[in-house]
């Protein structure tokens, strides 16, 4: 997940007044405003990571083809027996951001089952005062 901070007057606000941090932060970086329809990319690709150097300023396209360049450049590189090493190490080590959905997830579905339980008990008290 994004940080994101109150700051209602910027033009990239959202209805209730948030902006990202990366916004505001690639903005001062470059200098100016952020185009509308230009994303900023995280480097390193974690969200919370909002150093100005993890930053970088790019089209929607460039953005969606970044994960062909990345297969482009690990192949040519001869980084991909590197790169399967890496793989086989960390895949199954969650995100911050999988790991704040889950936790979510969980939380969601424990309210649900309070719920649940909630209306039998009404319905039982409800057929035990017929």
């Amino acid at each position: 997940m994004y940080r994101r901070l109150y700051r209602p007057e910027h033009p990239r606000a959202d209805i209730t007044g948030m902006v990202g941090e990366h916004i505001l932060i690639a903005e001062a970086k470059y200098q100016g405003p952020i185009a509308s329809g230009t994303i900023i990319h995280h480097v390193n690709f974690h969200k919370w990571d909002n150093q100005p150097e993890n930053l970088l300023r790019m089209t929607r396209l460039q953005h969606q083809r970044l994960p062909m360049w990345q297969a482009r450049f690990i192949l040519t590189s001869d980084l991909y027996s590197e790169f399967l090493t890496y793989w086989e190490l960390h895949r199954d080590v969650l995100d911050p951001e999988e790991q704040l959905h889950l936790m979510l997830v969980q939380e969601q579905n424990a309210k649900e089952r309070l719920i649940a339980q909630r209306e039998r008990a009404k319905r039982t008290n409800a057929d035990t005062n017929q």
